[in-house]
């Protein structure tokens, strides 16, 4: 997808009424296929996209799945999809702001390029403006059951722990947390990678015990995986932003993107 395409798609879906919006699809195959099991999602601002990512993406592929006992380890990869999910806010944004989504979404796109043909795994890109987990778990599952497929494909949110520390936090919902949970946890799943590195607000021990520990219904802990985060988690976006220089002393993003920052 060109600039041009990309830009009449956001400022289209930014005057629109739709709140979810799959831009493009796999490379190689659509992301959804009678052999799809598994929709693993990244939702992030991209700014940009980098290897802490696309490692989170790597591992939930590889042991999503496995960890439940439902597929073996030799499983075919065929099995899962990946979605990396934009969020946009409402229509009344300036140009400025439109110019923004649209070089993020140049990076998301080639991001999405490098899953599809380096992890030969199917990769959609999609625009949403929900801000709440809940509301994005409803919209993605709604689209998937307009593909009709004959089997259901599960959604695995892949989120950081001070992510699913705010998912869980009944400040951020107008209603009863525990309905929207319930909402929330009958159509979706959760991996949470589990951070060690001084940002954390608590260690990785103290993290499992506070998962352990959560007053949530036991089937909804249930749908919530736990995976240690990769050595790459330590990139910052900020960090690359604040110090171009790292996109040639460090390996922070995959070559096409170090090549469109440098171009910019």
């Amino acid at each position: 997808m060109n600039k041009l395409d990309i830009k009449g798609v956001v400022q289209g879906f930014l005057k629109g009424k739709e709140r979810f919006k799959v831009i493009s699809e796999g490379l190689n195959r659509p992301v959804v296929t009678p052999l799809t099991r598994q929709l693993l999602i990244l939702d992030s601002s991209f700014n940009p996209p980098h290897l802490g990512h696309l490692s989170m993406i790597r591992q939930a592929i590889m042991k999503v799945g496995t960890i439940q006992g439902n597929y073996t380890a030799v499983s075919s990869i065929n099995t899962k999809s990946v979605l990396l999910l934009f969020s946009v806010n409402n229509a009344d944004k300036g140009t400025a702001e439109t110019e923004e989504y649209v070089r993020r979404l140049h990076m998301v796109e080639l991001m999405s390029e490098y899953i599809s043909t380096e992890l030969g795994v199917a990769c959609c890109v999609a625009l949403t403006n929900a801000s709440l987990f809940v509301d994005k778990s409803d919209l993605i599952n709604g689209w998937l059951r307009q593909r009709r497929t004959s089997m259901e494909v599960e959604t695995y949110f892949l989120l950081g722990f001070d992510t699913l520390i705010r998912l869980l936090d009944a400040k951020y919902y107008d209603g009863n947390i525990n309905e929207v949970l319930a909402r929330f946890f009958k159509s979706s799943r959760i991996v949470v990678f589990l951070r060690n590195d001084p940002s954390c607000r608590m260690a990785v021990a103290k993290q499992v015990q506070f998962l352990h520990d959560l007053t949530i219904d036991d089937n909804w802990k249930q749908r919530i995986v736990q995976l240690e985060s990769p050595k790459e988690w330590g990139i910052s976006s900020s960090a690359i932003r604040a110090n171009p220089s790292l996109l040639d002393t460090g390996n922070v993003v995959i070559p096409s993107i170090r090549d469109f920052l440098k171009r910019k």
